[in-house]
């Protein structure tokens, strides 16, 4: 086994190799589930309609969770990203490029919405996100195929219902896709996550 395969397939500790989900649903009388897999079909369908296949659709789309999941735990604001720094926690960037000694030319970056992410050339899958320091795993589209089960069990073919949802609503809203996934500061797709995100997750939305 190689080096980069053992740092991507070694011991986890929780999901993403942060901090652990939550597995149960939220049941509480506001809302019927949480906010990342309804993040994640978003950018799911923001990526298809861009053009990506299926599979690479379905890592961006737990990618692009993920990322924001951890910037909210963690922040670039709290002083946890330069604590990690202090603690000597590596990007997957110096990873792969200094410890490892990969070629600059085997991979290539990917911005999307506002998160950028390394993936090896000719794959569908991303590996992780550039800049995160600490230990990440492969964003592939089993953890992806997860995250929509969870719709599916709020009701039969859950997550079919929400991307038809959420194309409706970006055609209303006149969403370009791929002017929203392009932006590097990720203004539009966040305002318009904002919008949509507990619309999405109510009782009402999923009866």
């Amino acid at each position: 086994m190689s080096r980069l395969s053992e740092y991507l397939s070694g011991p986890r500790k929780g999901t993403g190799g942060y901090k652990r989900e939550r597995l149960t649903q939220i049941t509480t009388p506001e809302y019927r589930i949480n906010r990342f897999p309804i993040m994640a079909s978003l950018a799911y369908c923001i990526a298809k309609d861009c053009g990506y296949n299926e599979q690479l659709s379905r890592s961006l789309g737990v990618g692009v969770a993920t990322g924001y999941a951890i910037l909210k735990n963690i922040g670039y604001y709290s002083g946890t990203m330069s604590k990690a720094r202090a603690m000597g926690k590596k990007t997957l960037e110096d990873y792969l490029f200094n410890d490892l000694d990969q070629s600059l030319g085997d991979y290539e970056n990917i911005g999307f919405c506002g998160i950028e992410f390394i993936r090896r050339k000719g794959e569908n899958g991303l590996l992780g996100i550039r800049r995160i320091r600490g230990r990440q795993y492969p964003f592939n589209s089993n953890k992806f195929n997860f995250q929509a089960s969870k719709l599916d069990n709020i009701r039969p073919q859950g997550f079919k219902y929400l991307c038809g949802k959420i194309k409706e609503e970006m055609r209303e809203s006149k969403i370009n896709s791929r002017e929203i996934s392009s932006r590097p500061k990720a203004s539009l797709f966040f305002e318009f996550w904002k919008q949509i995100r507990d619309k999405f997750r109510t009782p009402e939305f999923w009866k």
